[in-house]
């Protein structure tokens, strides 16, 4: 189970990376409204995702991660964030597993310069495929709740690019960068 909490973590770390942003000056309003996020992470990009696939089995590895989903930031500095589909697939001794999860995530943002400062306060995450919820269905409902407990945290990251229409920023403690578009 701990390792399955581990890849949970890293996934809920890859939404939290996409949809970090923040509020205040003339830049906050380009942040404000709705944003598409589509993520797909391979190879080298993972490397960032270390420390949340410690306790793997020996030769099992993260090949891939997929996000899709949407940011909603407003004007009062609150955020509320829908998750379509969240994936990561493991491979160990020549097969490959998908792990899959849907879930919302809501709190606060703020943005000083180039920082956007992210405060998650409440998340919901479940189970999106079969195998994932036939995983789950052997753990105690209460070890799923407190597997994403830990991510009501603060994320920080540095925005690389702002316009009206796309975010490119940068999660500071993994080096993730992820790309939103404006939705339209």
């Amino acid at each position: 189970m701990k390792n399955l909490k581990q890849a949970a973590n890293a996934l809920v770390l890859l939404l939290l990376v996409a949809v970090t942003s923040g509020c205040g000056g003339s830049n906050a309003k380009k942040l404000e409204g709705q944003w598409n996020v589509e993520t797909i992470l391979t190879g080298s990009q993972l490397s960032g995702m270390a420390k949340y696939t410690e306790g793997m089995p020996p030769g099992a590895r993260l090949s891939r991660v997929t996000m899709k989903g949407t940011a909603n930031y407003h004007a009062s500095g609150t955020m509320n964030h829908s998750l379509e589909l969240m994936t990561m697939t493991v491979e160990a001794e020549g097969q490959a597993i998908e792990l899959a999860f849907q879930g919302s995530m809501s709190g606060t943002w703020t943005l000083e310069g180039d920082t956007l400062t992210e405060v998650t306060t409440d998340i919901q995450m479940k189970p999106a495929n079969e195998l994932t919820t036939a995983i789950f269905a052997q753990a105690d409902p209460a070890e799923f709740e407190k597997m994403f407990e830990d991510e009501l945290d603060t994320t920080v990251s540095t925005i690389k690019f702002l316009s009206d229409d796309v975010i490119e920023e940068t999660e500071q403690e993994t080096g993730i960068t992820v790309t939103m578009r404006r939705a339209h």
